[in-house]
Formats: structure tokens, C-alpha cells, sequence
């Protein structure tokens, strides 16, 4: 028999952290009606129940799933008794699988962030000091490292007249965190290394909207 209700917009794969939404759709088998429905999502390593609720007749949603670091998958399981225009009865199961995946970003001073930059800015006001030419390794990781360029403005004998110096670098980004603005995870600090010594910069989450 084929089902009433769809699960519809939903990913197979989502970002740790990200909230998506869904919804669902209960005209898909003309003729047959669904009632007694009901919806749970759960992660099927554990059993354990991340959302349970029965459904009102035609309730569309929206509804959410979202993953944290450490659970890989989550089932949507949706459930209902559907009649066809016979008057035959039969107990529906959708299910659908959705996994987490590794998008880590990148936060800068200027902007919400971005995922592995090749460039990016650590002096935000002028521009300054940025390093550009970025070549990551094992980013997605809990700590990603990098060579780069690192490009300082001299300021002499203004920052608007003065020239960029450039030198090569080391980078290690790490301390991840899930930022509340949109609960994307982030690098949160990164260590600069040059001959003559080492420096850290932090990289706060961006402000909530």
C-alpha cells in the first residue's frame, strides 16, 4: 500500500551541530487516509529518544533533527494507520536515516567564518595582518595545522602608505566549540608560529542574531 504520509526537505547527511528542519506531506495516495500518526526521532546506536509526539491529523511541522559531536545518525520514524478507499487497513512505517557530518569552520574578526579559507584575517579594523596562501591538513580534525604567509602592514609612516611584510608560517587551529549564533562548530583558537616565537590569536563564535 502505498504510504499517505512523506517525509519531505530532509538531508541525508547534516553538519554536527546544525539545526534542519523537515516536514512532512499527507497526500501522497489518493483515495487512503493515515490517522493515529505519530513521529520519533532516535539514535539507533543507543535506542535513546531524541523527540517523540503523536500527530495531529495533517500536522506538517516544521520539525527538527540535530546531531551533536559523538552521534553519528539519527532515525526519523514515523508511524500511522492507514485506510485505502476499499476500506483495508494496514500499519505504515516510514523510516529514513539522516548521519552527521564534519564541517568545521573557521571564525574570523570580520565575518561568521568560513570552512578550511585559504585566506583569512587576523587584524580586523584595517585589514593589517592576514595570512593568505593557507594550506590545511587534517582540517575537520580536533586540531587542523597549516603553512601559510603571513602579511603585516608596516604602518610607516601610515597604515594607509605602509607596506606589507611577508614571512612564512605555522598554523594550529583548535579548541573547538559549538557557537549558540547558529550552532555551527568553529576553531576557536590559533597558534601562529614563526622563527623568532609563537603567538596565539583567539577567534570568538560570531554574536547571536
Amino acid at each position: 500500500m502505498q504510504p499517505v504520509i512523506l517525509i519531505d526537505d530532509l538531508k541525508g547527511a547534516i553538519p554536527y551541530g546544525s539545526r534542519e528542519g523537515f516536514t512532512l506531506s499527507w497526500d501522497n495516495a489518493p483515495g487512503s487516509t493515515a490517522s493515529n500518526a505519530r513521529i520519533e526521532i532516535t539514535n539507533p546506536k543507543t535506542g535513546k529518544s531524541f523527540f517523540s509526539s503523536q500527530l495531529e491529523q495533517d500536522e506538517e511541522g516544521p520539525f527538527f533533527v540535530q546531531l551533536d559531536l559523538g552521534e553519528r545518525a539519527a532515525d526519523i520514524t514515523v508511524t500511522s494507520t492507514q485506510t485505502d478507499e476499499t476500506g483495508a487497513t494496514c500499519q505504515q512505517v516510514l523510516a529514513v536515516r539522516v548521519i552527521g557530518v564534519r564541517r568545521f569552520e573557521l571564525p574570523t574578526r570580520c565575518l561568521e567564518g568560513s570552512y578550511r579559507p585559504r585566506k583569512f584575517l587576523i587584524a580586523c579594523g584595517d585589514g593589517g595582518v592576514f595570512a593568505d596562501k593557507v594550506r590545511w591538513r587534517r582540517w575537520n580534525r580536533p586540531v587542523a595545522h597549516a603553512t601559510a604567509i603571513l602579511n603585516v602592514n608596516t604602518c610607516q609612516p601610515t597604515c594607509a602608505e605602509g607596506r606589507f611584510r611577508k614571512a612564512p608560517v605555522r598554523l594550529r587551529a583548535y579548541r573547538l566549540r559549538r557557537c549558540e549564533a547558529d550552532d555551527a562548530y568553529r576553531y576557536t583558537r590559533v597558534r601562529i608560529t614563526l622563527r623568532k616565537g609563537r603567538t596565539i590569536e583567539r577567534f570568538d563564535c560570531p554574536r547571536n542574531r
